[in-house]
């Protein structure tokens, strides 16, 4: 039993542990972008993850990433589009989503999907039969 108790809790700090952190690669992939303008996307890249702002906000920043000179742009703008936004889930039942259609603007960034704690949850299923 205190194996199982062992297993269970290192797998939930894992899984807590892993949730911390995910704005960071987007913003430091941005940063590596170089220059002025780069450091200045980076840094209102965290703001367009808070639950709170709208769901569209990511992807127009996402687009003037791409936008910047650099080989990396593009990547770094994949990245801010699958980043993971932070909704409360006492709430709603699913973080929100942006309907524009036309967004982003950029083709190489059409068709990401955004990270979701809903594929934790399916891990939790998964390991233990059970849902959250």
């Amino acid at each position: 039993m205190f194996a199982f108790k062992s297993i269970l809790a290192f797998t939930l700090i894992s899984v807590v542990t892993a949730r911390f952190g995910q704005e960071n690669l987007a913003q430091g992939a941005i940063q590596a972008l170089g220059g002025g303008q780069a450091a200045t996307l980076a840094g209102q890249s965290i703001s367009t993850l808070l639950a709170g702002t709208n769901a569209c906000d990511k992807l127009r920043l996402a687009d003037q990433v791409a936008l910047l000179d650099g080989a990396g742009a593009i990547d770094a703008a994949k990245k801010l589009v699958q980043a993971e936004k932070n909704f409360n889930p006492f709430a709603v039942d699913r973080p929100n989503v942006c309907d524009d259609a036309n967004l982003p603007a950029t083709a190489a960034l059409r068709g990401i999907l955004p990270v979701s704690i809903h594929h934790i949850l399916g891990l939790f299923t998964d390991i233990f039969g059970t849902s959250c």
